[in-house]
């Protein structure tokens, strides 16, 4: 006797805008590694336009724009909620992922209305942190309840989990870890063509940071370290690569010209070209003083570089130091650049091959959307 048919669940994953950024890269490739034979996937953003249009467009049945407009971009927008119910209600959803604090709350007033289980995920610390006027005091209230209301919460890192229970008094089985993953991409040998051959950087080690520009990434720590080095020798074989762009670029850009670090500091500036850069580097470095969960660092090791990043969050699940890389304290230029002089004198090829092993064995992007999938299941009681 021939076996039924399983019927694939109606799924309906919702992030703010369609960036490819740090979280639209987790989004997509949670959509692109998603068990078809499961699920019926639908996508959709609140507002804006991106690379991630056409990029989810072959993996998922309907994509959807809210496309809120109005005060404070479109946060005042309360018909986007009756937008997005519709549009759930028409294509029998049975659950909404959501990504990002506004996604979260518009999600979650559109699915309520409808008894849709919505499972928030959340990416970042920033407002749980430091909500700093009355606008993000209220978004803060506001996600809280979306918390409190949901089966379950996904979130980036155990760190993050620890901060989400504590702040909005959630039990410790709503709270579910589920590491950020990638692509296995086959990286090209490193070699001097390409991007190196045409930044001149024949012969220097290539230090390289791929980060917005602004007071979280702490770039300035960086700076900072790379002007202590600037009486040894060792930095004259150096190079370091900012690749981004953000609020601190012109502060940033006129303290390397006013400590005359031009021959070791090079701005790239926002850049699409990141597998290029990536197979640019010898060494990659993040200081960023907060985390979620940092997709640079996941790439990075998926392109077998030793990597040097601040010790917060989960940055040990990723980073043992002497393994593959080093950890140093927070807005520490001294620790860091002690660092910077250490890796130049060690085995570099060993520890970027240590980096892609943890890469393999914890942060495919497989692994990741088995997670997420294990979480809808749960959800939906499958």
């Amino acid at each position: 006797m021939a076996q039924a048919a399983v019927k694939r669940r109606r799924i309906f994953l919702l992030i703010t805008t369609p960036k490819k950024d740090g979280p639209g890269k987790v989004f997509l490739n949670v959509v692109k590694n998603l068990d078809l034979r499961k699920y019926d996937v639908y996508a959709g953003f609140l507002y804006g336009r991106g690379e991630l249009e056409e990029e989810l467009r072959p993996y998922v049945k309907g994509l959807f724009n809210a496309r809120q407009r109005g005060p404070l971009n479109g946060w005042l927008d309360a018909f986007a909620a009756g937008r997005l119910r519709a549009y759930l209600k028409d294509n029998g959803i049975e659950l909404v992922n959501s990504h990002l604090v506004r996604a979260n709350i518009f999600g979650w007033l559109a699915g309520r209305r409808l008894g849709v289980p919505v499972v928030p995920t959340v990416q970042n610390l920033e407002y749980h942190y430091q909500p700093r006027n009355p606008v993000e005091r209220l978004i803060r209230r506001l996600e809280g309840l979306v918390f409190r209301d949901a089966p379950s919460v996904i979130c980036s890192s155990y760190h993050l989990k620890t901060n989400l229970e504590k702040i909005y008094s959630l039990p410790g089985n709503k709270v579910r870890v589920v590491w950020n993953g990638t692509e296995d991409i086959i990286y090209p040998r490193r070699g001097e063509a390409g991007l190196r051959a045409e930044l001149g950087l024949a012969g220097r080690l290539v230090f390289g940071i791929i980060a917005r520009l602004d007071p979280q990434k702490d770039i300035a720590v960086l700076l900072r370290a790379v002007n202590l080095l600037k009486g040894s020798g060792a930095l004259a074989q150096m190079r370091f690569l900012i690749v981004g762009s953000g609020s601190q670029e012109a502060e940033l850009k006129a303290y390397v010209e006013r400590n005359g670090l031009n021959d070791a500091v090079t701005f790239l500036g926002y850049r699409t070209d990141l597998f290029n850069i990536y197979n640019s580097l010898d060494v990659f470095v993040l200081t960023s003083r907060w985390e979620g969960f940092a997709m640079a660092l996941v790439e990075a090791a998926s392109a077998a570089l030793p990597i040097i990043a601040s010790d917060i969050g989960d940055h040990r699940s990723l980073i043992t130091a002497g393994w593959n890389g080093y950890l140093f304290p927070p807005g520490d230029e001294r620790a860091l650049a002690g660092l910077i002089a250490q890796m130049a004198a060690a085995d570099r090829p060993k520890l970027g091959r240590a980096s892609r092993q943890v890469f393999l064995d914890k942060f495919l992007a497989a692994h990741m959307a088995g997670r997420y999938q294990a979480v809808y299941g749960e959800v939906l009681g499958d």
